[in-house]
């Protein structure tokens, strides 16, 4: 019998239908799972994600603004910005560039300062050649005032205008003034330190150089000050300004009192240029070269005051005042005659009376004449005038020279002088001249070989100029130092010189300086 199998079959149809589902459908789960876990991991990492791109813009926000704030600076509580590297930079430009400025401003004020102290010395070079050049037409153009001359274009001259060499100048009040208040107390037999330090000394040697302190306004103070006044306000000392020569070298440095606009006066040093520049070393003149130089400012302001131009000029200033300072004058004369007449003695040592007399007649015979021209003696006029002019015309002949010396005289001056005094007068007028041409030759060689150091050539020039024995030791001196600084190291040139607070026991006793035993030279600043 054949057995039904289909129940059976489409029992295990159904089982494996069963499992076969059951199967797929932890399948189709796990699928699902492992689809939820992929998208929950693809949720996280986006997140993640997110995460990190917010941090990153957080730091880019973070970034850009400190990328600002250094660049522009930080915010205030007003909103705006300060800071930062472009100000900051900016600033140090700026403050670069002023620096930069100042620097080059600063530069050039130094270099026009040289340069104005380069013009400064070519004027005064320039000025000394002209006044080397042209003494003889001075001399002439003062004889001509000291003889009533009243014409005085020569004086307008730009180089001679407002200097020692402007009968002008010189003969105004003040300046008569100050060189008396010098001559009287070089008279006081007071030691050079004290006749320095006296205040009335400094207060007429301001007046006497002032045109030399103007010459110091205008220029500019080592801070950029510009000076709009300026004085003599000091004279200070030092011992021994030259240490490489033995024995002291005593020197003098001259102050200015000088106002920058404010009122205010500040005591500066005289420098070798006149500037503020802190390379400007401080000028030492030697003392005999200032002294020198201060009796030559006397002799001409004396000389001046001779002049009928002068004395015509202030002769309104009042009757009384000008007796007294005709009486002053008159004075004067008669001592430096008397002091001439010491010195003509003084060579006579040991000659015979009548030498001796005839030297005081002689003298006695020049004190006549200058009482005659002060008006101490009483003179006459017209007629006797005239027989003087012809007396003298007589005594002159035909000698150039002598009528041109008579020309110069007023008749008054000569109605009681001799034809032996005459002569007299005239000689020393020649030897007068004569050394003033020795003095002007002087002067040209000693700026000629300034710098020479060929001894033997310059003693031949020296020899043959003419000179007197001191002259030519001065100059042939002056080879001999320019020899020892040709010879002499650098480094030893150098050497700081010494100041010290004032002269030497030596100079303090040095005797005072009489006016009528130096020649003026050049100004000493």
């Amino acid at each position: 019998m054949a057995l039904d199998t289909r129940g059976f079959v489409d029992g295990a149809l159904r089982g494996f239908e069963t499992g076969n589902r059951y199967y797929e459908q932890k399948q189709v789960m796990s699928l699902r799972d492992a689809e939820e876990q992929r998208r929950q991991q693809a949720f996280e990492q986006q997140a993640k994600l997110s995460d990190l791109n917010l941090q990153k813009a957080n730091l880019d926000v973070e970034r850009g603004e400190l990328e600002t704030d250094f660049m522009f600076g930080t915010k205030g509580e007003d909103g705006a910005r300060s800071g930062g590297y472009k100000q900051t930079k900016a600033a140090q430009e700026k403050e670069n560039h002023d620096q930069n400025k100042t620097l080059n401003d600063l530069r050039i004020t130094n270099e026009k300062e040289k340069n104005d102290a380069l013009k400064r010395q070519a004027e005064e070079q320039k000025r000394a050649i002209f006044i080397q050049n042209n003494q003889d037409k001075i001399d002439l153009a003062w004889e001509a005032s000291a003889s009533g001359n009243e014409d005085e274009s020569f004086y307008d001259h730009p180089m001679i205008k407002g200097t020692s060499y402007d009968i002008r100048h010189m003969s105004s009040p003040d300046i008569q003034d100050a060189a008396a208040v010098i001559e009287r107390k070089m008279q006081t037999g007071a030691g050079i330190r004290d006749f320095l330090n006296d205040n009335e000394v400094i207060s007429a040697m301001a007046t006497l150089y002032q045109r030399n302190a103007d010459k110091a306004v205008g220029t500019r103070s080592a801070d950029g000050r510009i000076i709009e006044r300026a004085k003599v306000g000091g004279i200070n000392l030092a011992q021994d300004i030259n240490p490489d020569i033995p024995g002291d070298q005593p020197g003098v440095v001259l102050s200015l009192d000088v106002d920058y606009g404010d009122g205010q006066w500040v005591r500066v040093p005289v420098t070798e240029n006149r500037t503020g520049l802190p390379d400007d070393a401080v000028r030492i003149i030697p003392v005999d070269y200032a002294m020198k130089d201060l009796i030559g400012q006397i002799k001409q302001a004396k000389k001046a005051s001779y002049a009928k131009a002068y004395q015509k000029r202030y002769a309104n200033k009042g009757k009384d005042k000008s007796s007294a300072e005709i009486d002053k004058q008159w004075r004067t004369a008669r001592t430096e005659l008397e002091k001439d007449r010491t010195e003509a003695l003084n060579q006579l040592n040991g000659a015979a009376p009548e030498q001796i007399e005839a030297l005081n007649d002689l003298y006695n015979k020049r004190g006549t004449a200058i009482d005659q021209i002060y008006g101490k003696l009483g003179g006459e006029s017209g007629g006797a005038n005239n027989q003087a002019m012809n007396a003298a015309s007589q005594w002159a002949g035909n000698d150039p020279q002598k009528q041109q010396f008579i020309n110069e005289l007023n008749p008054k001056d000569i109605a009681n002088v001799s034809p032996e005094l005459l002569e007299s007068e005239f000689q020393r007028a020649v030897k007068m001249r004569e050394a003033a041409e020795k003095e002007r030759t002087y002067q040209m060689l000693l700026t000629k070989l300034k710098d020479e150091t060929n001894y033997a050539k310059a003693k031949q020039e020296v020899e043959q100029a003419g000179l007197t024995p001191d002259q030519q030791r001065s100059i042939l001196g002056q080879i001999r130092d320019n020899q020892y600084d040709a010879a002499t190291p650098d480094f030893l040139k150098e050497i700081p010189e010494k100041v010290s607070q004032g002269l030497s026991d030596l100079a303090d006793g040095l005797k005072p300086i009489q006016p009528q035993t130096l020649r003026n030279i050049p100004r000493p600043f």
